[in-house]
Parts: C-alpha cells; structure tokens; sequence
C-alpha cells in the first residue's frame, strides 16, 4: 500500500510549496460542536444532558466550529459551581472569546510554569526565540529550581520549555539552517494575552512599574533620558534592547540599572561596554551576540554572579577579559559563530580560511569547572592557555571548536585536554591552523616537538559524540580511533589534511550519513564505502 504523510499548516505558502493537493479544514458545523462540548463536560464532571441542553444554542455559537474552544469552555463552566451563572459565562465568553480562552488555558498552567509564560511578554508580537536562550533568561531569574540537586538547571528549564509546548503555549517556526538551531513563537491570542498583563509603552508614553522590559526603536529616547528614569525603572530585572540603533550605553547606565539580572544587547549597534559595567552586581545574563564588539571590559570580572556571556556571532572579538577564571558561577560562555565550518547550513564545511578575531582564551580558564557551554577554545602557547586547560571542563555540551592546535608541542598537553571524558558533547572541531609560510615553519620546527600524528591520537574524544570535523590537519596518516571508536558519529569532515595519504578503515562510515573530504590531495587508502559517499556529498556541494 505505502505510505503517505498528511502535513497540517496554517500557511498558505507553506502548503502550496509542500504539494498542489491541498485540503482546507472548515469549522465543525454547530451540532459537532455541542456533542464535543458534552462529551468533554462529562470528563470534567458528571453531568445530565437535559442541565446543559438548555444552553445548546449559545454553547454552540460560543464554539464558533473550534473544537478547542469546546474543550476550553466545558472546562471553564465545569470549574463554575453555580449553574445559575453559566448564562452569564456564555455571555462574556462570546464578547471576549480569544481572551477568555487564553485566559483559562493559563490558569490551569502548573504554578511553576506560570512567571515562565508571563516572562515572554517582554517579547514583540511575532518574535523568534530559541529554547537555549529562554531557558537561560529564566535561569538569570530564579524560575528554574530543580527538584533533585543532581539535575542540571538547563534540564529542568528544558522540560519546562516542552511542556509549554505541548500546550501549544509555543510554537515551532522554522529551523535556522545558519545556526542549526529551531526557532519559535508564541501564537498571536496567547501573546496578545500575556502582553496584555504588562503596560509597556509601545509609543513612547513612559514605562510602567515592571521588572521586566524590552525596549522598541520608539523608546530610546524616554529610557535613556535622565529626567524619564524614576525609581521604578531602577528596579528592572531584565532589559531586552530591540533596536539596533543603539551604539553605547550611557555613562551612568548602570548606575541606574543596579538591580539588572539580564541585559539582551543582542543585535544592536554596540561596539563597547562602559568600564563601570561592574555596577550591575546583580547580573547573570550579558547577551551580546550580533554585535560588533571587540574587547570587553576588564571590570566584567567582577560579576561573580554571572551565568551566561552569550557572544554568538561576535566575529570581531579579539580577547575576553584576563581574570575570567574568577567568575565561578559561570555555566555558559557562547561562542558559537554560523561560519565555523561543522556549524555550516547543512553540515557542509565552508572553510575558506576565513577565522574568528579570537586570538588567545584567558589565562587559567580550566578552574571554570562548572562551565556548561564554550563553543570555542583558541590554544595559546602564552602561560595558563594551552589546550591543557580543557581537562577539568568535563560538564560541557553541546559543541566545541579547539582551534590552533599547531601551538601544541607535545603529546602530554593535548592528553591533558581530556576530550575523552566530555560525555557530553555532541559536536567536536580539531583545526590545526597553520597554513602557507606559517605550515612551512610548523614543518621546520618539528626538532623538539612530538609529532603531529601523536598529538591528535591524544585527542580522542568521547565515543557519544556526533559530529566531528578535522580541519588542516598535517600528518601523515590518522589515528585508530577515527575508524574503530566513534560508535555514534553521524558526520565525519575532513578538511584541508593535505599531508595526510592513509585512512584508518573507517567502519563508521558503514552507518554514517555524511562522509566529507575537501582538499585531502595525498589520499590514497579509502574504503569503498566512504569514496561512494564522498562522492555523492560532492555531487551536492
């Protein structure tokens, strides 16, 4: 028979781009509607036909032909003991039929999801927002307290997160092929609803008394005006800056800001933070991803509260601060960039020798033991920056890209890395970034060193792991381990390793789905397996 997959979408756009044969729902006729009705009113509490027949009519129009709106008001009038006000529920029901709705759905939320949902009303109507980032915004306000002291408060956000979900609080919209990561929104009536609680002054007509703000390209000016800040914006918890017109702070911003748990900068036209950013004492949240910042300020070492330094896409940052290795409650340092070659739309390596600003890491950073996320780790031959210091960061997820692994000289540093313990990380980059006069030089000054096949053996990592790219590598051969150990890789690129002329005999290739080689011109073991699939992922490229 085969099989057959049924789409639904409330996009036109999106129907006719999947197929030509499209089916479009209608409303259940008035009669559906009741019998829905009845049948979840029974669920809800026992009940006799003939108490509610009396109401057929109205209950039907109420539903308008949504059966949503027939669960939702059989819940509602089921929680009203008094059935001589079930008329009076209709009739405020049918006036005020999105809100009411909305309205039930979120006070039946559980308590600890409810500040949650209401936080999301700092966000414009239509916004895209993605999970990590939420989850960490609700970490900088306490709304995450996990219940066994061995869960991790990503994890417990995360369930938060799905369950909201679930209840169609959130919605997938697209998956971002630029990032590799889903992005969501919050249904009009819902967010028209929660927005509805807060009386943020979309025209710029002052701010209410709120802890959390988001502020459009209209509000600058009343926010950033010294006479408009009162003492109710002093007790801000969170400020989100929609507006990339915005290219410094003011001198006395933090000043005011004192109380500020989270401050988005994200996107905007910032270049510099002010030095007295260690003001905001308070803070565990500093998105500032998007931006065209460069260095940051040495006095952000002195947030000892801070959780999350979220640096996405900062290509232009040269250094983080030197005494980094202070800020101990740090979980999430992000320094994912979208032209990072495993991190390319689609898996497809991109490299072109096009590198991040990033120079060196800060001394001594493997004291920042409970870090959770480092995307990127620049190994410096300085004092305290080998690649040495990743050994104690055995709680990092997700990715990781050790770049400049030329600077390692012996076998013993790279070991000291312990890739083999990060359980969990999912996606693993190697570069070795030495290339021209630079890859000359390497070759020279191999007296004194062990070899670069020995360093790389050394950095075997975790058999979870996923995703694996080798970027410039200059051996000759690779290690066993590439062949025999890596049980869950998905996606294997090898990229620029103009040296190297032998393969291991790759097994995982036989259940891998992407096999990548770029530039490998010396090859000249391959298993039938992995030229046929590299030969198919080139066809695509």
């Amino acid at each position: 028979m085969g099989s057959k997959i049924l789409v639904t979408t409330t996009s036109n756009d999106v129907a006719k781009a999947l197929t030509s044969s499209i089916y479009r729902l209608r409303p259940l006729r008035d009669d559906d509607c009741w019998s829905l009705f009845y049948y979840y009113m029974v669920q809800q509490n026992p009940i006799r036909l003939e108490e509610v027949a009396i109401f057929e009519r109205e209950i039907a129009r109420n539903c308008n032909g949504l059966p949503s709106a027939a669960m939702d008001l059989a819940v509602r009038l089921s929680m009203e003991p008094d059935r001589s006000r079930w008329r009076s529920v209709l009739q405020a029901d049918n006036q005020h039929s999105d809100s009411s709705r909305a309205d039930l759905r979120y006070r039946l939320l559980p308590a600890h999801l409810k500040p949650c949902f209401s936080f999301c009303s700092v966000f414009p109507i239509g916004f895209e927002f993605e999970e990590e980032e939420l989850v960490r915004l609700w970490m900088s306000q306490s709304f995450i307290q996990p219940y066994d002291q061995d869960l991790r408060m990503e994890d417990v956000g995360r369930t938060y997160f799905d369950l909201l979900k679930q209840r169609s609080f959130f919605q997938f919209s697209r998956f971002d092929r630029k990032s590799n990561r889903s992005k969501y929104t919050i249904p009009e009536s819902l967010h028209k609803f929660v927005r509805r609680g807060r009386r943020i002054a979309e025209h710029g007509n002052g701010f209410a008394k709120n802890r959390h703000l988001s502020l459009m390209p209209q509000e600058k000016p009343s926010l950033f005006n010294t006479e408009s800040v009162n003492d109710q914006l002093k007790g801000l918890y969170t400020l989100i800056i929609f507006d990339n017109s915005v290219t410094e702070l003011p001198d006395d911003f933090t000043k005011k800001f004192k109380r500020l748990r989270a401050l988005d900068l994200s996107h905007t036209g910032i270049h510099k933070l002010p030095d007295s950013i260690h003001h905001l004492k308070h803070l565990r949240c500093l998105q500032l991803g998007g931006t065209n910042i460069t260095r940051l300020p040495d006095a952000l070492c002195c947030l000892y509260f801070l959780q999350t330094l979220g640096l996405q896409n900062c290509s232009l940052l040269e250094e983080l601060p030197k005494e980094m290795k202070y800020l101990q409650c740090l979980r999430h340092i992000d320094l994912h960039w979208d032209h990072d070659s495993l991190m390319a739309p689609g898996h497809i390596p991109r490299f072109v020798g096009r590198r991040h600003a990033l120079r060196f890491m800060p001394p001594e950073m493997g004291l920042l033991v409970h870090l959770q996320t480092l995307n990127r780790f620049v190994v410096s031959e300085k004092n305290g920056c080998g690649v040495g210091e990743l050994g104690n960061m055995t709680s990092l997820h997700g990715e990781l890209l050790v770049s400049n692994l030329q600077l390692v000289r012996y076998a013993a540093e790279a070991k000291a890395a312990n890739l083999e313990g990060k359980e969990h990380l999912q996606c693993l980059e190697l570069q070795w970034n030495a290339v021209d006069k630079e890859a000359a030089k390497f070759r020279r000054d191999l007296f004194g060193r062990d070899s670069v096949e020995s360093i790389l053996s050394e950095l075997q990592p975790h058999p979870n792991l996923k995703k694996m790219s080798i970027v410039g590598y200059m051996g000759t051969y690779f290690p066993s381990w590439l062949g025999s150990s890596l049980s869950n890789l998905i996606t294997l690129a090898l990229i620029n390793c103009s040296q190297c002329a032998f393969l291991p005999p790759l097994e995982i290739c036989r259940r891998c789905p992407s096999s990548i080689s770029k530039a490998c011109t010396r090859l000249q073991t391959w298993t039938a397996h992995f030229v046929v699939r590299v030969a198919q992922r080139r066809s695509e490229l």
